[in-house]
């Protein structure tokens, strides 16, 4: 793997304004029954790490990201999962690199009442910073400047089996500013959330995985196919889809707000008029053309079934980077020459 670290920091004070507004909140949610004294200390660490850029603030040119878990261990009345969230980001954000920590805020929904209650929050910490190679075509090329990083945050956490869903939120701050399918995209962030449904946490269900090693670009004027790495270690079937994003907002409960999207796109239509995506439900993949060059912001959603039963989905958004590629294999002409026959064959 090719690690990357950034030492350069760059600092947005609307930025850090809104995170330490954000955290200010997350604390005072968690302070219920529990000891002021602690949090407060907690509070005043967590404004000092933002400062430096060591918790995610405005600037941080993200590209993609991805919340879910993996079943550990399970018995009658708790569960362990890993609890883990996965950002996408350019090389050129300082602030992303150095994030070491991202906030999930767990809540109790009742379906029946449709009341969302607050659990708690965990601080997810960063145990992975690596680089994604690009897309390789037979006969294309995409410019060297393109470079993306991951980060992968992760926490190990127990809970009691309940008649209700488990709910989990994250988000993070901002797209890159020029974006072409979505409406002040510097200024909007993405929010995912994660669902463990009763029947999940009866059956002991592991989600899809993810598996990505590769950036988001494509080259203009190419059809390709972007094949979605998952696996699922129960065997379920999975189904694809195009979903719907929804705004950066400071991790409270839902309802949220959709993504506005500019005229002629949509989440169903993320290339636009003079462009297409395409599911392959047999091939797992997704097929990509655009004759525009720029950024556009693409969400998957993938659906779990077992037994004909919805058990959950899982949501990807991403930034696709559409590129003006360049030609690696050049045509040549050989030589003239004589068949055995004596007859000549004269090429160009």
């Amino acid at each position: 793997m090719n690690f990357f670290y950034e030492t350069n920091k760059s600092y947005n004070s609307s930025g850090l304004l809104v995170s330490f507004l954000q955290y200010f909140r997350l604390m005072i949610q968690n302070l219920r029954g529990r000891n002021i004294s602690y949090y407060l200390i907690l509070f005043i660490l967590i404004f000092v790490l933002n400062c430096f850029s060591i918790i995610p603030a405005f600037g941080d040119h993200i590209t993609g990201k991805l919340l879910s878990y993996n079943l550990i261990t399970q018995n009658d009345t708790h569960f362990t999962i890993d609890l883990f969230v996965r950002d996408f980001f350019d090389c050129q954000s300082s602030s992303g690199a150095n994030t070491l920590v991202s906030p999930v805020v767990i809540y109790e929904y009742d379906s029946v009442t449709e009341q969302y209650d607050f659990v708690q929050t965990n601080f997810l910490d960063r145990i992975l910073l690596d680089t994604l190679s690009n897309i390789e075509y037979d006969c294309l090329a995409l410019p060297n400047e393109i470079c993306t990083v991951t980060s992968l945050f992760l926490e190990t956490i127990t809970l009691p089996i309940i008649d209700k869903t488990y709910f989990f939120a994250n988000s993070a701050c901002c797209w890159t500013e020029n974006i072409l399918n979505i409406v002040e995209p510097s200024s909007n962030g993405l929010l995912l959330t994660k669902s463990i449904s009763q029947l999940e946490q009866q059956i002991s269900n592991s989600p899809l995985q993810f598996d990505i090693e590769n950036s988001f670009s494509i080259c203009n004027n190419e059809i390709t196919s972007f094949n979605i790495p998952v696996n699922d270690a129960d065997g379920d079937s999975l189904a694809i889809r195009l979903c719907n994003l929804y705004y950066n907002q400071d991790l409270v409960a839902p309802p949220y707000s959709e993504i506005i999207f500019v005229d002629n796109f949509s989440f169903q239509n993320p290339m636009g008029d003079n462009g297409t995506v395409s599911v392959d439900q047999i091939n797992q993949s997704l097929n990509f053309h655009a004759d525009v060059q720029g950024n556009y912001v693409v969400s998957i959603c993938i659906d779990e079934y077992r037994g004909g039963v919805l058990l959950g989905e899982t949501q990807l958004e991403l930034q696709i980077t559409v590129l003006n590629c360049s030609n690696v294999v050049t045509a040549s002409i050989i030589n003239d020459f004589i068949e055995a026959d004596g007859t000549e064959i004269i090429l160009g």
